[in-house]
């Protein structure tokens, strides 16, 4: 079995295949578990070809698309968004606003949302993109922790005034390590409702 599992998992531009890979391959290893050990290298090479190929797929899928239909959105003189459009959440700007993508989806999973002016009805708007203190990558956990800094400080900065921060909820992404040496030391930091509203938070 674990032949066939590193086999099937070899087939990555067949999806369905390496996902049957894996299911047999993480089997060959329950059953290792039981003093049966033939095959469990074969299983976690198998295991490890599998899910890189998944994930090549996901890349190249979210590449094609990005350079066919992504970023669609107009924008006017001053940059704000003037029609319905779609693009990466990471690729936006502040005070660009986007219909929550919901779960289970593809284009959530990729970071694919719905963007539209600000004025129709909307969940979440970008409200600052944060810069993040530092020179050399600091690793997952450390970057996590200054975007979450840098995104609240600039949240307390802009409800400072208003009781709006009491019904808003907020969240961020994180540059990835390849993005902060390419020169990305911005976290974006995202607000809003799982309820719709229309306008834009800074009014």
């Amino acid at each position: 079995m674990a032949i066939v599992a590193l086999i099937l998992c070899c087939f990555i531009f067949f999806p369905l295949a390496p996902i049957v890979g894996i299911g047999l391959a993480i089997a060959v290893l329950i059953r290792s578990r039981r003093g049966r050990n033939h095959g469990t290298k074969k299983a976690i090479t198998g295991i490890a070809i599998g899910t890189s190929g998944l994930a090549l797929i996901v890349g190249l899928v979210s590449s094609a698309w990005w350079f066919t239909t992504g970023a669609n959105i107009e924008r006017d003189s001053i940059g704000a968004v003037t029609s319905n459009g779609t693009a990466l959440v990471t690729e936006l700007q502040i005070g660009d606003c986007y219909i929550d993508p919901g779960r289970g989806g593809v284009k959530g999973a990729l970071g694919i949302v719905d963007v539209v002016p600000c004025a129709q009805e909307h969940h979440w708007e970008i409200y600052q993109l944060a810069p993040i203190p530092g020179t050399s990558w600091p690793g997952y956990s450390e970057i996590e922790d200054r975007t979450y800094a840098s995104c609240r400080a600039a949240f307390i900065r802009l409800t400072a005034d208003s009781n709006d921060g009491l019904s808003l909820s907020t969240y961020s992404f994180a540059p990835t390590e390849y993005e902060w040496n390419a020169g990305d030391h911005y976290a974006t930091c995202i607000a809003g409702n799982v309820f719709p509203s229309t306008g834009s938070i800074s009014d």
